[in-house]
């Protein structure tokens, strides 16, 4: 059970909400989300845990539908606290346990306060975790360092004061790998996007030479839809059409030799 309560840890550690007892213990977890299968796969794999679903309107959508979990699995609860799951102020409190599964915490982590995908126009892949909690940034930093060699140097930001750690390219990866590997629980939407850019390849362009761009390339690419230009222009990579058009749209793209 330490890789289910793991990431559970991490997904009710960002996303939950805690109900405590008059005298500070967990009286029960629940976990609000618009992910539908990741509350089914709780419910499936965790007993005493209910399931039902919310539609309200908030500030920032209105006849927002959401599915709420409600856990009051005992054994689950009782390791919680035996690893100081914080029962106030988990936002800036909450921080590694003290037994856990590395991989399977941080993944519920990412799931929870995480974004993965392709940065844009460069089409790099990224990994991003914002908290704001100083033990979780520690923690994670040390997790990097340990995969990558890499150490990020992380401040707080000064409009809400959140640390927002970012990986790019290979380190992502590697992070993302060592996460999902053997993986048994997860959100879908999160772990597509990681499939989308699993694959993904640094370019050696050293010594490369650019291909210039005609006058009627540059008129195409901004004419023709992306499937249309890709076929009629095959040496032009995505990643070289989406920096081209992104240049052109703001302004700097008037040199057609770019």
């Amino acid at each position: 059970m330490l890789k289910l309560y793991s990431y559970l840890y991490g997904l009710f550690g960002t996303d939950g909400n805690v109900r405590r007892t008059k005298d500070n213990h967990i009286y029960d977890l629940t976990l609000e989300l618009i992910d539908e299968d990741i509350i089914d796969k709780i419910n499936e794999v965790l007993p005493n845990c209910s399931k039902t679903e919310r539609e309200r309107d908030t500030n920032f959508k209105k006849n927002y539908h959401s599915y709420v979990l409600y856990c009051h699995n005992q054994d689950f609860i009782q390791w919680c606290e035996n690893n100081c799951f914080p029962v106030r102020n988990k936002t800036e409190q909450l921080s590694l346990p003290i037994e856990y599964s590395e991989p399977d915490f941080w993944r519920g982590i990412i799931d929870g306060d995480g974004s993965i995908g392709f940065k844009n126009v460069e089409q790099q892949p990224f990994l991003n975790l914002t908290t704001k909690s100083e033990l979780l940034k520690e923690g994670f930093c040390d997790y990097i360092y340990k995969l990558t060699g890499f150490r990020p140097n992380v401040n707080r930001n000064k409009r809400d004061n959140i640390f927002n750690i970012t990986l790019h390219g290979e380190k992502a990866l590697l992070v993302l790998s060592d996460i999902y590997k053997d993986a048994e629980i997860y959100i879908n939407r999160k772990y597509n996007s990681y499939l989308q850019i699993k694959d993904w390849k640094k370019q050696n362009l050293k010594g490369v030479k650019r291909l210039p761009w005609s006058e009627q390339e540059t008129k195409d690419l901004l004419m023709l839809p992306q499937e249309e230009f890709i076929k009629k222009y095959p040496m032009r990579t995505l990643c070289a059409i989406k920096a081209k058009k992104a240049r052109i749209l703001k302004g700097g793209g008037d040199n057609v030799n770019k």
